[in-house]
């Protein structure tokens, strides 16, 4: 019971140092949250590393924020630093995910047409070198559409990145499939 009490009031104290400024402070943080956010990360991404990878991102993040930021975000009595990093842990987890799918999703809806397999991954590449010339033969601002979708964003972030609306986004990903699907038929024959 002691070293529970302990811990949750190291918690705070730690957190309370963080957002004076103390990057000691984000160092305990990180060294006693560390296993359980790898925790989290890996029931979205299934990856040892990869969930590595996502928990040191977000306390990058963390390392990032100015003081105003901080208390500002945990300063209060709604600001809880713990439950923020489970939070954006378990987002920045079903994000590589979500990455992952399109990739696959675009890539199974081109490569639907061909039923021949290869048992030493030859087909593999010769979709992604297809997939990628394929992509050449786009209309520049489909290209550069699907290229973002593949690589995971969503479409409110291309239509913000590339000044454009959303439903323009969303033409340009429903009409590039259409020319990959028609240019993928054509590449497999």
């Amino acid at each position: 019971m002691k070293k529970w009490i302990y811990l949750v009031c190291g918690m705070d104290l730690l957190t309370q140092r963080y957002i004076k400024g103390d990057h000691e402070a984000l160092s305990g943080l990180f060294t006693a949250m560390q296993a359980s956010l790898r925790l989290v990360a890996y029931r979205y991404c299934r990856d040892a590393e990869t969930s590595k990878d996502i928990v040191q991102e977000v306390f990058e993040k963390l390392t990032g924020l100015d003081l105003e930021t901080r208390n500002a975000w945990f300063g209060n009595e709604k600001g809880n630093l713990s439950a923020w990093l489970y939070v954006a842990v378990k987002h920045k987890a079903m994000d590589h995910a979500k990455v992952m799918s399109n990739r696959g999703k675009i890539m199974d809806s081109v490569r639907y047409v061909s039923t021949d397999r290869l048992e030493n991954g030859v087909n593999d590449d010769l979709y992604r070198e297809g997939l990628s010339r394929m992509l050449d033969q786009l209309q520049p601002r489909q290209k550069e559409v699907m290229c973002m979708h593949i690589n995971g964003y969503r479409n409110e972030e291309i239509a913000e990145t590339l000044r454009i609306t959303y439903n323009t986004v969303k033409n340009n990903i429903y009409e590039g499939r259409q020319r990959l699907r028609k240019l993928w038929r054509t590449f497999m024959e």
